[in-house]
């Protein structure tokens, strides 16, 4: 955040600042802070700062008029130079035009009778005005002249057309030649990649700034401190689920609750993990979680109030945060993809997104690896009867959800280098064998075996007319059943990659090795668990 405010006090001259990060990077809010904390002073005293948010368009206005409307809206709302002041700019800009008229067409008018003069120049004036660009280019290339003017164009990625985008850098490039100003053009790294070999960037010298993303963590504690101050001493009444009500005199130590239950290590690294680094989808995890209906909201101010002290546990903080509202997981309304089912309607493939990113993930382990070839994979699947369309799927998936990337932040190509994330890693080594994450999926997932589908049918029915313990002993045996289905699936894949004398790397097995024996101490630790909750309720 140090690089931008040097070049706006140096001044320096340029056609365009590309300000670039990923989603959720927080380039508005660099924008925004630059502006109004770190180069306050600055701005305030000798730059004009011009603020255009695309946010507000869509892809039916016309990139260049909705530039110089809001360069027009700027203008007449602004007070550091009065740019809408016939005086003070208005005026001064259009001096040199009034004076050739008092030498030329109007000069007979301009003798006779001064208030006409003026009358026709007020309607060329307001004419200009109308068609915005005459006008808006004078105002601001005299303004140019008392001090550097920055336009900045924030959000354009709102507009995913590509045909769109390209106008917008062009019209915003023309604008800040005309004006004489300079442009900070705030773009997503993928929009920025794609678009920086074209004739539009090529043309003009360019000053990239890259905006490294903010640690999720920090930003949910500060969220969480505006909350608790907000809400400090706001008394409440609440009706528990048993019916009872109860006074809370101070709701600030609801968040206190959140606070210490998300932010701890185990919960933080989870939250941080499934943002994939990505500040607005960590925000979304936690606004999932709050509005849940699988969390204990009254228990746990009840037991605080009774207590001084409540934390909730973390399997309660991932349901909340992956199931939000919805009483059962789909992958579709949900933040987080299902790693055992790759939707492609065949059982051969049912483990793909797995078996990829598992692949990618021991590849990752290499210090020189800088990505799997996605033609190498294509190829190599395609011998054992996978479909181009059905790795491409897959992949797109992954990228989408933000288990793997393109090394290079480049939209993905036929021979883009793939290398898997954080959240990739976290799935696959930590999240994958645990019962909270493994129990949603079941449920989520094509069973196409027809004795496992009446078992686990069976079985879901016995759970939803048991209670406590019993309860608990028929999840877990519906999951140990799914996690059997799972390995004999993975069997066959590892049978069918030998026989097709695939490289040992698709051979890789890791339901039968890793992820059943560590979900076995997982279902004791569960159990163990809900024991020791059922005791403490008698």
């Amino acid at each position: 955040m140090l690089l931008l405010p040097p070049l706006i006090a140096g001044f320096i001259s340029c056609d365009n600042y590309p300000n670039t990060g990923g989603v959720g990077s927080g380039k508005t809010t660099f924008l925004h802070y630059t502006s109004k904390v770190s180069a306050a002073k600055i701005i305030k005293e000798k730059i004009l700062w011009l603020y255009i948010n695309f946010k507000k368009a869509t892809e039916s206005d016309d990139p260049r008029t909705f530039l110089y409307k809001e360069l027009l809206e700027l203008i007449e709302e602004d007070v550091i130079l009065n740019l809408g002041s016939w005086k003070e700019s208005i005026e001064p800009a259009y001096q040199d035009l009034i004076n050739k008229m008092i030498k030329g067409p109007l000069s007979l008018i301009y003798k006779d009778d001064k208030k006409e003069f003026n009358k026709e120049i007020t309607n060329i004036i307001t004419k200009e005005r109308d068609n915005l660009e005459p006008y808006i280019d004078r105002i601001l290339r005299y303004a140019s002249t008392k001090r550097p003017i920055y336009i900045i164009v924030d959000n354009i990625d709102q507009i995913e057309n590509e045909e769109h985008q390209t106008k917008i850098f062009n019209e915003s490039q023309a604008i800040a030649r005309r004006s004489k100003s300079n442009v900070i053009i705030s773009l997503r790294e993928a929009t920025y990649l794609k678009h920086r070999n074209s004739p539009v960037f090529d043309a003009f010298q360019l000053d990239t700034i890259y905006i490294d993303p903010p640690k999720v963590i920090p930003v949910l504690s500060r969220r969480f401190v505006y909350a608790k101050r907000f809400l400090k001493n706001k008394e409440a009444e609440i009706l528990s689920e048993s019916g009872i009500r109860f006074k809370v005199k101070d709701l600030s130590v609801f968040f206190g609750i959140v606070s210490e239950s998300l932010l701890s290590q185990d919960s933080g690294f989870l939250l941080e993990s499934l943002s994939g680094g990505d500040v607005r989808r960590g925000l979304l995890l936690v606004r999932e979680f709050l509005a849940s209906g699988h969390i204990s909201a009254n228990a746990a101010l009840q037991t605080y109030l009774t207590e001084g002290k409540y934390k909730f546990p973390m399997h309660e903080v991932f349901k909340g945060a992956l199931l939000g509202q919805r009483k059962y997981y789909r992958e579709e309304d949900s933040l987080l993809f299902n790693i055992f089912d790759s939707k492609l309607g065949k059982l051969s493939l049912q483990l793909l997104r797995l078996q990829l990113l598992l692949v990618l993930i021991e590849f990752s382990y290499d210090s020189s690896f800088e990505g799997f070839n996605l033609e190498s994979i294509t190829s190599d699947l395609y011998r054992i009867g996978v479909s181009n369309n059905e790795i491409m799927r897959v992949i797109k998936t992954l990228i989408s959800s933000g288990a793997i990337r393109t090394s290079d932040g480049n939209p993905l190509m036929k021979d883009s280098m793939i290398v898997p994330t954080r959240l990739g890693g976290y799935l696959i080594l930590k999240l994958g064998y645990t019962f909270m994450y493994l129990e949603p999926c079941l449920m989520d997932a094509c069973i196409y075996d027809e004795g496992t589908w009446s078992q686990l049918f069976e079985l879901t029915e016995n759970i939803e007319s048991s209670i406590k313990m019993k309860r608990i002993q028929y999840r877990i045996e519906r999951a140990k059943i799914f996690l059997n289905y799972l390995n004999n699936i993975e069997q066959n894949w590892i049978v069918n990659c030998k026989r097709f004398k695939l490289q040992n790397y698709w051979e890789k097995e890791i339901i039968g090795k890793q992820i059943i024996p560590k979900a076995e101490k997982q279902f004791e630790w569960v159990l163990h668990s809900a024991e020791k909750q059922y005791k403490k309720e008698k």
